[in-house]
């Protein structure tokens, strides 16, 4: 008798310990989650010169998680594919890497594509996956057409963006660089890692931003936001004419 009361709080507390794990998991699972901007994802170009593409995965969830990123191509065997971070560019044959992301935090994937010998078209599928909740996982291809059948938009006026202090907090100025003479009335908006424009913050000719273009890490209604990578694009009549990356850090 003494055994089988043993035996059955021994059942209870292994029932109760499996519930508690299962609800760990489900909730670990719940607060896992992830964006990513694409900068662009398809061009034409010329045989031998490559294309560089990239994206910030961004971890959006309140828990760490590790995202698998695998590499897909689908293009003559002429042709070549990488995928880079911001240390390296790893060779074609690795088609698979893994990155730990902690809450909040981001990382730079890069793709780079070069037409070899033979003209046509490729595309590489690059998907990220959550190893958190496998479920979770997202794809896109990025196109290279050479010789290209359309030339890409080109921008009235070489123009440069860059941002000083960066990372920042909680200010910081945006420059541009470049003749913008011709350039037109430009627009330069702050994004988050969702694509969400989160300030619009400065509208008119480049000559009359030389001086820089102040920001303050806070939102259209005056909110300060929080810490982590933001876009900043200019862009003009002809489309985006410049982007930087940029770091509040808080």
């Amino acid at each position: 008798m003494t055994r089988d009361r043993h035996t059955s709080k021994t059942d209870r507390i292994g029932a109760l310990l499996a519930c508690l794990l299962l609800t760990m998991a489900a909730t670990a699972s719940a607060q896992t989650s992830f964006n990513w901007v694409i900068a662009d994802s398809a061009r034409g170009t010329a045989l031998n010169v490559t294309s560089s593409f990239h994206t910030d995965i961004h971890n959006t969830g309140s828990v760490a998680d590790t995202y698998r990123i695998t590499m897909v191509s689908s293009m003559s065997a002429n042709w070549v594919t990488t995928m880079c971070d911001v240390a390296l560019c790893y060779p074609p044959f690795i088609t698979q890497i893994q990155y730990t992301v902690q809450p909040g935090a981001s990382v730079y994937l890069g793709v780079n594509i070069t037409p070899m010998i033979d003209q046509g078209h490729g595309t590489t599928y690059i998907t990220v996956t959550s190893i958190n909740v496998p479920s979770l996982h997202q794809t896109v291809g990025f196109e290279v057409q050479s010789p290209a059948t359309s030339p890409a938009p080109v921008p009235s006026a070489a123009l440069s963006l860059a941002a000083a202090p960066n990372p920042f907090n909680p200010r910081t100025t945006l420059r541009l660089d470049g003749d913008g003479s011709q350039a037109g009335t430009l627009a330069l908006d702050v994004f988050d890692l969702g694509g969400r424009r989160v300030r619009a913050l400065w509208r008119g000719e480049a000559g009359a931003a030389q001086h820089g273009i102040p920001w303050d890490g806070a939102d259209d209604d005056g909110r300060a936001l929080p810490g982590g990578t933001y876009v900043a694009r200019l862009a003009g009549p002809a489309g985006v004419v410049a982007s930087v990356k940029l770091v509040l850090a808080k």
